[in-house]
């Protein structure tokens, strides 16, 4: 029978050149990007429909998966250095300096690839869903300064990548 969850999200991302981190290794450690208000995965299929000749009609003999790829958003509540990274497309910044003390040119850096991993806790905190996944990185809107809580919203475009891992505890008991 399912139960209600209730999940709380961490956010991980190590850009690729950081922490050992590559397309054909995960990093050796992971960088938190802060209190995650809510994550929304997007799985997107695209399906070829084969249609065929039967008695009086044409009728959709198959249906064929042609396309696969998975999106995934976060609003997050906090703001770690790599979104300042993200906002001003920058060359990741120092390990050993923070973004006050670290000077940097707006747009000197490319696409931000790098290791996503998302931990989802229930309310009992037991994790429940671990996934670490390969993927493009950017920030989602603009990032809004002012009076509110600065809430970074980022999007990452998952890539195919033999390392892609997910484990799930039950969630049905």
């Amino acid at each position: 029978m399912p139960r209600s969850q209730s999940l709380g999200i961490h956010f991980f991302f190590v850009r690729d050149g950081l922490n050992s981190a590559s397309v054909s290794a995960k990093p050796s450690s992971w960088l938190n990007l802060g209190v995650v208000d809510d994550l929304d995965i997007d799985p997107k299929d695209k399906l070829s429909e084969i249609i065929g000749p039967a008695p009086g009609r044409r009728d959709r003999l198959d249906v064929v998966l042609t396309e696969r790829v998975i999106d995934f958003s976060a609003n997050l509540k906090q703001v770690a250095s790599q979104i300042w990274q993200l906002a001003w497309g920058s060359l990741p910044f120092d390990a050993t300096t923070t973004p006050t003390d670290y000077q940097f040119n707006p747009n000197e850096g490319g696409l931000v690839k790098g290791w996503a991993k998302f931990q989802g806790y229930d309310h009992d905190n037991v994790l429940r869903v671990n996934v670490e996944m390969w993927c493009a990185l950017q920030l989602a809107s603009p990032l809004k300064l002012g009076a509110d809580v600065v809430s970074p919203q980022v999007r990452g475009l998952v890539i195919r990548n033999t390392l892609n891992t997910g484990s799930m505890l039950q969630l049905i008991q």
